[in-house]
């Protein structure tokens, strides 16, 4: 007859009182309470809305921070490329300093006070160079290897970043699963996404924990999300509506934000990400 033994190789401990740090699976008899436990952990995730930008745009890629605190810069409001650069509360945006060169499907990883900006488009043309932002202004720094845009960044700051997916580099710009590490002073390659996409989105708050969502290419627009465990890619939740060319920001697998994009049309929702977590189940026994 199969039982908990012979599933998991051994018998359901008795404890005084719960482990203090329980594995997804783990079941236990708490003998003070009298009462078996286990723990189970929820691996989707959610996401639910956030309040909106002020102004809908898209194809900026040019959000990092966290919920409480984040910066946006560049993108399209859809009749125009933009340069602005703009602070969220975890309420409300407002705008300070922006950048130098008005962009649009660029790369930024970083916090709201140090961060690195990447390759993008400026309505003509693709471009390599990377900009540093250092709290109030963006200065040109060493670019990436080669032109690129349409893909978002993850990093803790203007010295430690990746890059993944997009267009390029080009000329010719195919469909890639490029990710390309950032080290403060130069770009290089490292183990890429599993498949290639373009118009996707990007959250983390260092460079060896990302998440990756949303995407135009494959068409349609897709909702499916990756995490980054700094040397893979895996699949998790899905956002709750597919879009491209949104902004991102947050510490990907703990919190995150997808703002603006495409769905189309062009959108100022807000969806927050919220990470998997471990719950402790208590059962009846008879």
């Amino acid at each position: 007859m199969t039982n908990y033994k012979n599933i998991h190789g051994t018998n359901i401990e008795i404890v005084s009182s719960d482990p203090s740090n329980p594995v997804n699976g783990q079941v236990w008899y708490n003998s003070t309470d009298g009462k078996l436990r286990g723990s189970a952990v929820s691996p989707a995730g959610s996401w639910a809305s956030g309040n909106n930008l002020n102004t809908a745009r898209f194809g900026g890629y040019g959000g990092v921070g966290i919920q409480t605190a984040a910066l946006l810069a560049g993108g399209e409001t859809g009749t125009a490329v933009t340069g602005k650069t703009e602070l969220y509360d975890g309420t409300n945006w407002t705008e300070v300093n922006d950048m130098n060169t008005d962009r649009r499907e660029h790369a930024t990883a970083g916090s709201y006070t140090s961060a690195i900006t990447a390759g993008g488009n400026d309505r003509t043309a693709e471009v390599a160079n990377s900009e540093s932002w250092n709290g109030t202004n963006w200065t040109e720094v060493n670019d990436l290897n080669g032109t690129r845009r349409t893909m978002p960044g993850a990093g803790a700051s203007n010295t430690s970043a990746i890059v993944f997916g997009g267009f390029g580099p080009g000329p010719p710009t195919p469909l890639n699963a490029l990710t390309e590490s950032w080290n403060g002073t130069n770009w290089t390659e490292v183990n890429d996404l599993n498949s290639g996409r373009n118009a996707l989105s990007g959250a983390g708050t260092d460079s060896t924990s990302a998440l990756a969502f949303g995407a135009e290419s494959p068409s349609p627009t897709k909702a499916f999300t990756e995490s980054w465990n700094g040397t893979n890619w895996t699949e998790v939740a899905d956002l709750g509506t597919g879009r491209a060319k949104s902004f991102g920001t947050g510490a990907s697998n703990t919190s995150a934000l997808a703002f603006g994009g495409e769905v189309p049309p062009v959108t100022a929702a807000t969806e927050e990400w919220t990470a998997p977590t471990i719950t402790t189940r208590e059962f009846t026994v008879s």
